[in-house]
């Protein structure tokens, strides 16, 4: 156990959070996590999608979607989106879901604090009691990330970032003072994390800039060099973390040398100090550079792939978990996905807490401890079993339970209440919100359908195809969005009637924005050589695609005349 004087959490062990993430960190109490290792969104700007190893059984739906129907018919509602999309991973980022009061908090804390400062300049005997708190300072800090990451990024990488960061304060919150944290990123979002990370923590704290590499696979980008990297951001708390080094093996020509051997049968070798015996050697220190753990790109046929989108292997997290914590110590994931994290701290002999927004997680998790780490985990809080993943065996040992939430948050209070602590409670989304003033005579989802069943799963402005190598489609690759923008900045604008919508990919759909219409947008991706097609001329015709919308509009007995 750690011998931090800081409190146990005020959830017990094997807590998986089905809800908002920040709404679950806000209920944790102060100083009581000992490791927090997350795998959040990249800010890639696209969505991920996976397929189960093995189906979803209609057991395990039944289980979800009564999981979900105890949250509410909203959570219903939510959950039967989540069930077409199998294992989706939706990492696109929209400055219009931060909340504006939100950011007005922090900018009135920048302003107190060069308020404070400028009248110290000028000389006036101030009261030290009036000085700006700690907090202030690293919410301004925070504000001046964000808004550097919008002046030299976009405001969609901005939007992450403020999204992130009222996450990251929490964790530093929750965590002991011998606490760490690993976030797992690459290329897309790693310096800018790094420097809110430096905000939060303290640049002091930074430990390692951990590198993750892996072997090439796929087509080479046309220009540039292959990116076969990820890197996982480690800070601790304070200046004193739990640390313990990890050692792999030796290589052949070190172990080469321990060339003796005793009366004993132990190997040694002499050196001017005396002998060294091989089995008191603990091997090679790992360096922050790690290249011993294969990906699942390089390791496709692992036992341990899920088919969940953006997996990554046992073996990464349990390096960390090994290095930063003792057993019976408590290990917190805010994005549990397909488990990997908790899998890893029960194989070590930790507690673990984790959230996730998706109801498929205890699906992934129910799965994956029973067969990694030979568990059935019961369930409080809901009545059925998770039968779907296996005959329960008697030689299986029952534990305590998995709690499946939203969890009763009345019911494991808060023990400490630090109002000058953290940033103000308020809301910030999670994801991009489904649009919430659809005004098209047909629905939205059943528009796709119609526009699938007439011109296949193809993006309309690069050609990309939908279809796996299976022949199935993974319709979660295009979106619905407007040939011409609905709140165009410039020009003319579109509505939400079918002759005005196209199926786009996710990488299209963010490119065209608001600023360019569909035909202005096929002409950069022809420009730009990212066409999957010969020419934009082999794209969908959108005179074709506009006669069908006027005969399907016509079937639904309203008049199709384009305003």
């Amino acid at each position: 156990m750690s011998d931090s004087p800081s409190r146990e959490p005020n959830f017990p062990n094997r807590t998986l959070a089905v809800m908002d993430n920040l709404e679950f960190l806000r209920a944790l109490d102060n100083d009581c996590i000992d490791l927090i290792a997350i795998d959040p969104p990249f800010a890639a700007n696209e969505t991920f999608t996976g397929k189960p190893k093995h189906r979803i059984t209609e057991a395990e739906r039944g289980e979800e979607r009564a999981l979900a129907a105890r949250h509410g018919r909203a959570a219903l509602d939510r959950y039967a989106k989540e069930d077409k999309q199998l294992t989706s991973v939706k990492d696109d980022w929209f400055w219009r879901d931060i909340d504006e009061a939100w950011m007005k908090a922090l900018k009135d804390a920048g302003e107190r604090v060069r308020a404070w400062e400028e009248r110290r300049e000028a000389g006036e005997n101030l009261d030290t009691g009036e000085a700006p708190s700690a907090r202030d300072r690293t919410l301004d800090a925070m504000r001046e990330v964000i808004e550097a990451v919008s002046a030299c990024a976009t405001e969609n990488e901005a939007a992450y970032i403020a999204l992130m960061s009222v996450r990251l304060i929490e964790c530093h919150r929750v965590l002991k003072d011998t606490g760490s944290i690993y976030v797992h990123c690459d290329w897309h979002a790693n310096s800018y994390l790094r420097m809110l990370m430096d905000a939060i923590f303290g640049y002091d704290n930074l430990r390692n800039e951990i590198v993750w590499g892996y072997a090439p696979s796929g087509r080479a980008p046309k220009y540039g060099f292959h990116r076969k990297h990820d890197c996982i951001l480690y800070y601790s708390k304070t200046d004193s973390p739990h640390f313990f080094h990890q050692h792999t093996d030796m290589l052949p020509e070190t172990l080469n040398t321990y060339n003796k051997t005793d009366e004993e049968g132990r190997k040694y070798k002499e050196s001017p100090s005396g002998r060294s015996y091989l089995d008191e050697q603990k091997g090679r220190p790992v360096p922050s550079w790690w290249t011993d753990i294969p990906s699942f790109g390089a390791a496709t046929n692992s036992p341990e792939r899920t088919g969940y989108a953006l997996q990554k292997p046992l073996a990464l997290y349990r390096r960390i978990i090994r290095a930063s914590s003792n057993p019976g110590d408590v290990v917190l994931d805010l994005f549990a996905g397909c488990a990997t994290t908790v899998v890893a701290a029960e194989l070590e002999g930790r507690n673990w807490i984790a959230c996730d927004w998706a109801y498929r997680a205890s699906t992934m998790m129910m799965r994956r401890f029973y067969k990694e780490a030979g568990i059935v985990l019961s369930n409080m809080n809901v009545d059925v079993v998770h039968e779907a993943i296996g005959p329960t065996q008697g030689k299986l040992e029952y534990k305590n339970g998995l709690t499946i939430g939203p969890p009763d948050l009345a019911r494991f209070p808060r023990q400490t209440e630090d109002p000058d602590d953290g940033v103000p409670a308020l809301k910030t989304s999670t994801r991009a919100p489904i649009s919430t003033s659809w005004t098209g005579r047909i629905p939205k989802d059943r528009a796709k359908e119609m526009l699938l069943e007439e011109f296949g799963p193809v993006c309309w402005g690069c050609g990309l195809d939908a279809t796996r190598p299976n022949g199935s489609v993974d319709t979660g690759l295009l979106e619905v969005d407007h040939i011409r923008a609905r709140n165009a900045k410039e020009g003319a604008r579109g509505d939400d009637e079918l002759y005005n919508l196209a199926l786009l990919h996710a990488t299209c759909n963010r490119r065209k924005g608001n600023r360019l219409t569909l035909e202005e947008l096929r002409l950069e991706n022809e420009q730009d050589d990212v066409l999957n097609v010969s020419s934009r001329l082999d794209l969908v015709d959108l005179f074709e695609a506009q006669q069908f919308a006027h005969r399907m509009l016509a079937n639904y007995g309203q008049d199709s005349s384009i305003q």
